[in-house]
């Protein structure tokens, strides 16, 4: 947490430096405190990584591929000028996580070597506040590139395992809260383990962000902008007390939709 906090200083301290000429203070004698508003929401892609069973994992026995897991993001933002060229970026927004995986196990390896597959799908809701330096580029203002960070609680998580083998077709399970199995050397599940809803999980993760986007004047001081978002966390997301958790982090990209309305002077073109 002290890495992310002095990280996000630096990055906030360099982009203030940056805008402080001579030509930017001119300029900004007419600009707004926050010169454009955003509504954006969109969908995304987790890619989280750090558990051995959520990589693609192959002994030999046990064979676990990991799957594109979907969700979305929503959110408003404000948008504060330092100069022509970059803005300070704030947003507050709701968004999904979380994992999806397939694992294959031998059923009863003593017996036979029936396969059993189990399809595991987490859902983690986090409220999310959002802060990122955006740069401009070109002479439109049409490009732009941003580089942040991100702070989230978790509110929620839903989980959902799908158990398919020949003997005895598909079952589902849908839950509230993390479970996990434990295997023995044969790749057979010796345990099973469930903790209700938030328990295991961290209540915070923070990570680092980095965006493209492009807008377009749809109608004065109405723009709509295309961005590509990925963020990358940089906490555990389960709870180190339960030493059975294995790690893992949030990874997401997320392809977000926007509507602008620019508040700004006639000093700061779009």
């Amino acid at each position: 947490m002290k890495f992310f906090t002095s990280y996000f200083f630096c990055l906030l301290l360099s982009s203030y430096l940056l805008a402080q000429d001579k030509t930017a203070r001119t300029s900004l004698q007419t600009e707004r405190f926050i010169d454009k508003v955003e509504l954006f929401a969109g969908p995304s892609l987790s890619f989280n990584h750090g558990n051995k069973f959520i990589e693609n994992y192959d002994d030999g026995v046990l064979q676990n591929k990991r799957l594109l897991k979907s969700g979305f993001v929503a959110g408003v933002g404000v948008y504060h000028p330092l100069n022509r060229k970059i803005d300070i970026n704030a947003r507050i927004m709701w968004e999904q996580k979380g994992t999806k995986a397939e694992l294959n196990h031998p059923l009863n390896p003593v017996n036979d070597n029936t396969i059993q597959q189990i399809v595991t799908n987490y859902t983690y809701n986090y409220l999310t506040i959002g802060i990122a330096p955006k740069f401009y580029i070109g002479s439109s203002n049409k490009f732009s590139f941003s580089v942040g960070g991100y702070y989230s609680i978790i509110k929620g998580t839903n989980g959902l395992v799908h158990y398919s083998d020949p003997r005895s077709g598909l079952t589902s399970n849908e839950f509230k809260g993390r479970q996990w199995n434990g295997f023995s050397p044969d790749g057979g599940i010796s345990s099973s383990t469930f903790i209700y809803g938030l328990q295991s999980f961290e209540r915070n993760d923070f990570g680092i962000t980095l965006g493209f986007s492009y807008s377009f004047l749809m109608a004065k001081q109405n723009l709509l902008m295309i961005q590509l978002i990925d963020s990358y966390g940089m906490n555990d997301v389960y709870n180190k007390q339960y030493p059975e958790n294995l790690p893992e982090r949030n990874h997401s990209i997320n392809l977000i939709l926007g509507y602008l309305y620019n508040r700004s002077t006639k000093n700061k073109s779009n």
